[in-house]
């Protein structure tokens, strides 16, 4: 397997490359390459990205280490209460509701 290209022999390769020179001619050919080229440059960077935080993640702290904070979720964003901020007091039981006033007519 060490000629294979994603899981493509040469053979099959040659092929594809001459299916895309005739139905793109040969002047598109080289702008489509390059897209595609920039598209594959952009999944790998964003795969090895995200492998490189779930090892990261995954790996174990060694003993006196402290595991690295995790990534900022929306509600981590908010400022920790300071100590100027009243705690919220403790109330009584709710107010006993009374009967509903009888209904008028009109």
């Amino acid at each position: 397997m060490g000629g294979d290209f994603f899981g493509i022999g040469f053979g099959e390769l040659l092929f594809l490359a001459v299916l895309a020179l005739l139905i793109f001619g040969p002047r598109r050919l080289p702008e489509i390459g390059r897209a595609v080229g920039r598209f594959l440059r952009e999944v790998r960077q964003a795969t090895s990205g995200l492998d490189r935080e779930v090892r990261r993640w995954m790996t174990l702290p060694e003993e006196g280490e402290e595991r690295p904070a995790p990534p900022a979720t929306p509600g981590s964003l908010l400022p920790p209460p300071s100590a100027e901020t009243p705690a919220p007091q403790e109330e009584g039981p709710p107010p006993e509701i009374g009967p509903a006033p009888p209904d008028r007519p009109g």
